[in-house]
């Protein structure tokens, strides 16, 4: 039997009618048998799904279909199993809670490919990794500052504490597993008034499917939000069986 797919996407967009999203979303993967979390918000969607390679491919048609998540990246990984037990299509407040009011996602740090990523690495600049500490122990790019976060919303006051006096001209550079805590903090920053600020782009996952890790700038596995627990540079899972 073949692996199945794990798929994970995320893209900001002002959205006005959430509930009919939800709705078409939820009944496009009950009919296909896609299991995972998709979080939809006025701001956008945030999503982890797991089918079979037809089933994905007929879903990303319907998302296309729907003519609002133009240009979304989709990252994908293999799976001998299901790391979902369930289907979740859930309306929350923001794609992922990071509680700061008239946040401009559309101004978020400059996209960096792996290889420019590697480069500021090299640079000295500082680089934050933005997910909390139990992720952090997993793994982490080498010389990455941990913020000892509990949750998405403590980066903020970290930031408050550890960069009111930080040179805003010197460049910063924030990661993440996925990409969407990447453009939140990142377009915090920018809101804060700093001005060299760069993320990497699609986050850790897409790093490992681009770059493979073959400089050798990650030190352990990424965490992620499903039974899988955690995955190599190979996307392979931690946890190999349910």
């Amino acid at each position: 039997m073949s692996n199945y797919i794990v798929t994970t996407f995320y893209k900001f967009v002002n959205l006005d009618n959430v509930r009919e999203i939800q709705l078409a979303l939820y009944k496009s993967c009950y009919e296909h048998n896609i299991l995972g979390t998709i979080l939809l918000a006025e701001e956008g969607v945030n999503s982890t799904l797991v089918g079979d390679r037809k089933d994905i491919d007929q879903f990303y048609a319907f998302v296309e279909s729907l003519g609002y998540f133009d240009g979304i990246e989709y990252k994908e990984s293999e799976c001998e199993y299901k790391p979902f037990s369930r289907l979740k299509v859930k309306i929350k407040p923001e794609t992922i809670k990071f509680c700061i009011d008239a946040l401009d996602t559309q101004k978020a740090g400059e996209k960096l490919a792996p290889e420019d990523w590697e480069k500021l690495l090299d640079s000295g600049a500082m680089v934050i990794d933005t997910r909390n500490d139990y992720e952090i122990e997993f793994g982490t790019f080498v010389n990455a500052v941990n913020p000892k976060t509990k949750n998405f919303t403590d980066l903020v006051d970290w930031v408050e504490k550890n960069l009111q006096d930080y040179d805003k001209e010197k460049p910063i550079g924030m990661f993440c597993t996925g990409g969407v805590r990447c453009e939140k903090s990142t377009a915090y920053l920018i809101q804060k008034g700093f001005k060299k600020v760069y993320h990497l782009d699609g986050g850790v996952m897409q790093y490992f499917i681009k770059a493979k890790n073959k400089a050798k700038y990650w030190i352990g596995r990424c965490f992620v939000f499903d039974d899988r627990v955690a995955v190599d540079v190979d996307l392979k899972p931690y946890a190999t069986s349910k």
